[in-house]
């Protein structure tokens, strides 16, 4: 009997660069060296598809976002302060130099 997991089709949820939520319809493990074994799936329009960057549903997508969004931001807040550091540096040496 198999597994409720390795039946077909099945609707996943990925997540994309945007931000936005997409549905996609797995109809079969991918038939490549890749394949189910390794993690692959594919849609009714053949491409393949990395089951370990979808989701099961449409909220579990959108807590991913979430996460990545913070992740993000937290980056970008690093960023920002290494920035203000360089240019306390810059300004300095400009002081130094008159």
């Amino acid at each position: 009997m198999a597994s409720k997991t390795n039946r077909y089709p099945r609707t996943k949820f990925q997540l994309t660069p945007s931000m936005n939520v997409r549905e996609i319809v797995l109809v079969g493990p991918a038939q490549s060296r890749f394949g189910e074994r390794y993690g692959y799936g594919v849609d009714a329009k053949g491409k393949q598809h990395y089951l370990a960057w979808l989701h099961d549903t449409r909220q579990a997508a959108l807590e991913a976002g979430e996460v990545k969004m913070a992740e993000q931001e937290k980056r970008l807040e690093t960023a920002k302060v290494n920035v203000a550091k360089r240019r306390a540096n810059l300004d300095k040496a400009k002081g130094a130099a008159a």
